[in-house]
């Protein structure tokens, strides 16, 4: 008989590994649905994110961003029966959308998906026919939008960006084109012109408050360049206090996590976190996508964004190496955390796009399919699985390269809900299908073993390297997988 080995894997915050060959097993293949940030030594699901209705029983009103102002969420979307923009309020006490009363409705029915922002108890966005700022006042449920709040901006709305409010001198920042505007509780700064220009071969991707400085993030229109700027906000000044310049990929979000200034930005294949380091932007981490047929790059990351628990929230969708199929599709929002992890955090069942997000008395809500919300709660989908996958096991050193039998599994969980269920699949290729071991539903278990493929009675596999995959639902929290195999004494062949 060949040496036995057992690992156990009892560490699940390392976040999305690059490499599924790692050696760090607190690291995953792949993760998503599951709070893997909060706790260190269990996988707990996320509730279900369950569709939310609207007042009347209407459905598809095209909310596709959401503000949480103290006691009330509010979302901006494109009424169902007219397309017009519209303000919507989630009315807790009868759980649907509703429409406020008053004059809530604009005229247009081409508002920007990419601002609306919360500044003093009003709601900003953006006309792009009539190129107007507008806004509406949330601090009284009449809720009249002032449709041609400000024109300054006519014909310079090709590219928007979400704005920032600036804690130190209470100023709200736009982004418009390449320019950066100051807006001070009720008044334009210098009379509404720009406070900076940058480039005007560049646009505003991003921007966000980090110490002093507004970072703002551009990327070059005509070519796949982008940079980063640190301004100190003296508009007397038309110079910058550093710039960044990064060839070849473009920014999509910047944030300050934990006092530190984190880049996400991608050439489409190489998805690329970036720290500053007090001296330049390094590489933490990074995921890689596939290309299509086609040639052509198939991740894509949408410029919503959501900070909270110092944690950036953002919708990205990209095909992970290997064979096309389900497998290997990672759509949903994400999160990366102060210490520059990522991971597949929320999914909502049957969504194919994700819009804006807010975390609302302890609930997490996000937009999504272009017409609906989602709610977080407390219940558990029994249907729609939280899925972890397993960096692959192959050993260190010879035992790498030889054969190895797997004797046996286990998977140590909490007391089990009546409605929970494990189930533990393998695979021995990283673009092959899985296989089942076993499902665990015993009420109440704490640990489920197999030493066989429990519903055939096959033998487990032999393998050079395996990799398994844990489908939790009802709630079921898993604390440990443990695995123990012989290595045969064989050479590769």
């Amino acid at each position: 008989m060949g040496k036995i080995k057992t690992i156990t894997i009892d560490r699940f915050d390392g976040g999305e590994a690059f490499d599924p060959r790692d050696k760090n097993f607190s690291e995953y293949y792949h993760s998503k649905h599951f709070d893997n940030f909060s706790y260190k030594h269990k996988l707990k699901p996320h509730p279900e994110l369950t569709q939310t209705t609207y007042e009347g029983g209407l459905t598809n009103q095209g909310i596709f961003r959401l503000i949480s102002k103290e006691n009330v969420l509010w979302g901006i979307g494109q009424r169902a029966s007219d397309s017009k923009t519209s303000l919507f309020y989630w009315d807790a006490s009868n759980g649907y959308w509703a429409v406020p009363e008053g004059t809530n409705v604009a005229t247009t029915d081409n508002v920007s998906k990419d601002v609306f922002v919360l500044y003093k108890n009003y709601a900003y966005f953006f006309d792009l026919d009539a190129g107007y700022l507008q806004r509406s006042n949330l601090s009284t449920f009449a809720n009249d939008i002032t449709e041609d709040y400000y024109d300054g901006f006519l014909g310079a709305t090709t590219y928007l960006a979400q704005p920032v409010h600036f804690k130190i001198d209470d100023i709200l920042y736009f982004f418009v084109g390449s320019s950066v505007f100051g807006f001070n509780d009720g008044s334009w700064e210098e009379s509404g012109t720009a406070l900076i220009a940058f480039p005007d071969n560049s646009y505003i991707s991003c921007g966000c408050e980090y110490g002093d400085f507004l970072a703002v993030a551009c990327n070059n229109i005509n070519a796949k360049r982008s940079t980063i700027y640190f301004w100190d906000r003296d508009s007397s000044l038309t110079t910058v206090n550093r710039r960044f310049d990064f060839d070849g990929r473009y920014i999509y979000h910047i944030a300050t996590l934990g006092g530190r200034l984190y880049a996400i930005m991608s050439d489409n294949v190489r998805i690329s976190i970036k720290v500053f380091n007090g001296a330049e932007f390094e590489e933490v981490t990074y995921l890689l996508a596939t290309r299509s047929s086609a040639g052509e790059p198939t991740n894509g990351i949408e410029k919503y964004n959501f900070n909270y628990d110092n944690k950036l929230y953002f919708p990205m969708d990209f095909e992970a190496p290997g064979e096309s199929n389900d497998y290997n599709e990672r759509l949903g929002i994400w999160s990366l955390n102060d210490i520059g992890r990522l991971s597949l955090e929320y999914i909502v069942g049957g969504a194919t796009s994700y819009k804006g997000m807010a975390v609302h008395k302890n609930d997490f809500y996000v937009a999504y399919n272009n017409s609906d919300v989602a709610k977080g709660g407390i219940a558990y989908s029994t249907t729609t699985p939280s899925i972890y996958e397993s960096l692959f096991i192959r050993g260190g050193g010879e035992e790498m390269y030889k054969t190895k039998k797997l004797l046996s599994v286990g998977v140590q969980t909490e007391a089990l809900p009546a409605s929970g269920q494990v189930v533990l699949k393998y695979r021995t290729s990283e673009n092959s299908a899985w296989t089942t071991i076993f499902t665990n539903t015993t009420d109440d278990s704490e640990y489920h073993d197999a030493v066989n493929i429990e519903s055939t009675g096959a033998t487990l596999p032999e393998f050079r390297e395996i990799q398994f995959r844990l489908e939790s639902t009802g709630g079921a929290i898993t604390t440990a997988i443990n695995i123990k195999y012989e290595v045969k004494d064989d050479e590769l062949n």
